[in-house]
């Protein structure tokens, strides 16, 4: 196997700068209309940090568990060009506890703000809160993905232009009315 991963992805040119910037803004949104291609480019940066991030652990927070088998899993599946179990680039899959662990190491561990204290307890390199707006709560989740958001101490960066300690957070929704819990953040 070779070490170049491919992922099938090309940005749109209202994409690009939320990715160039990906080690750069600690916390970053792509927020644009239905079927823009949030959930995708989520993905993306998601695969992106788990392969250049050697040992990383990260967190994807959707507002449902079903969530994450219905749009994260199949947005990872098409970038892989292949269901997460077949892919060589990942070790192990479980599709009950929706985690994923990289032959580099790296882990991605799936959760729904469905279940009470969404990251209590995790140190993690890096997280993914996709259509936050759609959440009960989303100022609990973030300030919860926040507190964890402290690295794993497990990385290390496989190439000279990824920061040692890199640690990063990023949102993707829709966007939001004035003055509710997602605007005011």
């Amino acid at each position: 196997m070779s070490d170049e991963i491919i992922i099938k992805y090309r940005p749109s040119p209202g994409q690009l700068p939320f990715h160039r910037d990906r080690y750069k803004v600690k916390y970053r949104g792509l927020i644009g209309g239905t079927g823009s291609g949030k959930s995708l480019g989520g993905a993306f940066e998601a695969l992106s940090w788990s392969c250049e991030l050697q040992g990383s652990v990260g967190l994807i927070v959707a507002p449902t568990f079903r969530n994450c088998k219905q749009i994260i899993v199949p947005a990872l599946e098409d970038l892989l060009g292949m269901p997460l179990g077949h892919s060589p680039y990942v070790s192990k899959y479980n599709r009950t506890e929706l985690t994923i662990e990289f032959v580099n190491g790296s882990r991605i561990l799936m959760l729904g703000t469905d279940v009470s204290e969404v990251a209590e307890g995790l140190n993690i390199d890096w997280a993914w809160v996709d259509e936050a707006r759609l959440m009960h709560d989303f100022g609990v989740t973030w300030k919860s993905v926040l507190r964890r958001l402290r690295g794993s101490g497990n990385v290390t960066p496989l190439d000279s232009h990824v920061p040692h300690g890199a640690v990063g957070a990023w949102v993707t929704t829709t966007p939001d009315q004035p003055r509710s819990a997602l605007h005011l953040f």
